[in-house]
Parts: structure tokens; C-alpha cells; sequence
């Protein structure tokens, strides 16, 4: 599928009013007017095309940076996968409609591997489960992965978006997981105690013991 880099300004002729475009004299030189991209994207399902188009970058490497994403997106599904194909082409128009970021290549690759609905928003909860299920290694310490990720990560930040993840949230996750901490350890030390005070009282029955 064709994309292309081009490099326009918006200057004007002074006399028309009108566009310059291409003839306006100031294009000899790389620093006047901004970059833009575009992208043939796979059609729609009745047959007509589609396209993501993007303008406003400062230099030919960040245009080309941002070409060369979209179609390692693209790219993420085989070229007789219409499902995959079709599900990148809307979450591409959906990012350009939308003037967002253009998500992450490798989040998109497990999402679609997962069979997840590209255009809605990731929370955390759903990519900590893509995550382990991406995984190897020992059992052990999957096992003791998946036990952090059920009791400590998602009940405290699973249903946050990825995309709005901020610190503040991950701090508030780390002080309640102390918190529970020290309240486990005095917990368990309230009990030994007891156990230690049971250990000091005479049962009945028992035998007293001799004065030497």
C-alpha cells in the first residue's frame, strides 16, 4: 500500500489571496513550512479506500518516523487476515480522527493476538493479563507473578486506562500495599503473644511442680 512524505507551507499570494502550495519561493529552504504524511490503508468492507493522513511536523525525520509506525501497524497482521487488517485500519482512522498518539506496536501485536477490540482503550488490568500470558520461565515464578498481579495490582489499579496511568496512582498503590504489610506483621505479632501468654497460665490438671 502506497504512503508518502510531503512538505507544504500555508503562505499566501499577496495579490489572489490564494495559496502558494508548491511555487512559494521560501520551499528552497528546509526550514520553511511543515511536513505531512499519508498512508493508503486497507479498504473498506463494500471496497472503498481509506487513508491515515497527518500534518504538522517540523522535519522530514519525524514525518518519516511517524510513516514508518504506521506501517509497521499494518504490518502487524498477514495479508490474508481481512479481520486483522480491517480491525488496523480502524483503529488508524480512529487515531487520525481523533489526533491522537499513535499507539504502541508491540501493545497492538498482543491485543490483536488476544483477540481485543483495537479501538477501545487498554486498562491496566488488561495488560498485566496479556503480559503473563506472554510470559515464560520457571513456574514458580509465574505462579508468584500471577498471585502479586490478582491480590496487589488489579484490585488497586486494574481499572485504570494504561494511557492515563500517572505516578500519583502507582505511589497510592505502594503506600496501601505497605500499609497492609505493617498490619499483617503487627497481626502476626499480636498472635504470638497470645500464644505466648496461653503458654504461661497452669492448666488444670496439671501437675504442680516440686520446691527443690
Amino acid at each position: 500500500m502506497k504512503g508518502s512524505t510531503h512538505r507544504r507551507c500555508y503562505c499566501r499570494d499577496p495579490h489572489t489571496g490564494k495559496p502558494l502550495g508548491k511555487k512559494c519561493p521560501k520551499l528552497s529552504s528546509r526550514k520553511h513550512g511543515s511536513y505531512s504524511i499519508r498512508q493508503e490503508l486497507p479498504p473498506r468492507e463494500d471496497g472503498t479506500r481509506r487513508s491515515f493522513s497527518r500534518a504538522g511536523y517540523d522535519s522530514l525525520k519525524a514525518a518519516q518516523a511517524d510513516l514508518d509506525h504506521v506501517r509497521a501497524l499494518i504490518g502487524l497482521a498477514d495479508a490474508d487476515d481481512a479481520e486483522g487488517l480491517a480491525q488496523i485500519a480502524e483503529l488508524l482512522e480512529k487515531v487520525a480522527d481523533e489526533k491522537a498518539p499513535l499507539p504502541n506496536v508491540e501493545a497492538t501485536r498482543r491485543r490483536l493476538s488476544h483477540g481485543l477490540d483495537l479501538t477501545s482503550r487498554l486498562t491496566v488490568g488488561e495488560w498485566l493479563d496479556m503480559w503473563l500470558a506472554g510470559k515464560k520461565g520457571r513456574q514458580s515464578a509465574i505462579s508468584r507473578d500471577e498471585s502479586n498481579i490478582r491480590v496487589h495490582l488489579k484490585p488497586r489499579i486494574g481499572h485504570y486506562r494504561l494511557d492515563r496511568l500517572r505516578v500519583a496512582h502507582l505511589s497510592e498503590m505502594f503506600e496501601a500495599i505497605a500499609d497492609a504489610n505493617v498490619e499483617i506483621a503487627e497481626g502476626n505479632a499480636a498472635r504470638r503473644k497470645a500464644f505466648e501468654d496461653l503458654a504461661q497460665i497452669p492448666w488444670k490438671g496439671a501437675r504442680a511442680s516440686r520446691p527443690p
